[in-house]
């Protein structure tokens, strides 16, 4: 959600290193897992240029953009951030609406976030 400087942020997955910038973010899971639905851990947000890539130890990495706004709606600890008085949290607040906007003015044009649920099964049972 916010860091301070480029490639602040990384992450070591087998022999990998991924950055990870606002808005943005990686999933690692096992290769059998093919859909990012299925590991999808907050439905909420709005995702998009989602691509998925095989590393060793097999192991999958999900990696996309995401909403900043969405998840400051969909994730209750940024909600209660988002909603301090607390100077600092204002402070951070603002920088994160910031580093939103930065990127919107940025991706200008860019394909639409989209949410990507899990696919629940649904039975039926007739009469």
């Amino acid at each position: 959600m916010d860091d301070e400087h480029r490639d602040a942020i990384k992450m070591h997955a087998g022999s990998h290193t991924i950055t990870i910038a606002p808005g943005r973010n990686a999933f690692v899971t096992h290769r059998e897992v093919k859909e990012f639905e299925l590991v999808n851990p907050i439905e909420a947000l709005g995702y998009r240029r989602l691509t998925a890539f095989e590393i060793d130890g097999g192991l999958e990495v999900f990696y996309s953009e995401f909403s900043i706004p969405s998840a400051m709606t969909a994730i209750k600890a940024l909600r209660v951030l988002v909603n301090s008085k607390n100077l600092e949290a204002k402070r951070l607040t603002m920088h994160m609406l910031k580093t939103a906007a930065a990127r919107v003015q940025t991706q200008a044009g860019a394909e639409a976030y989209q949410q990507l649920p899990h696919p629940r099964m649904a039975a039926y049972v007739g009469k």
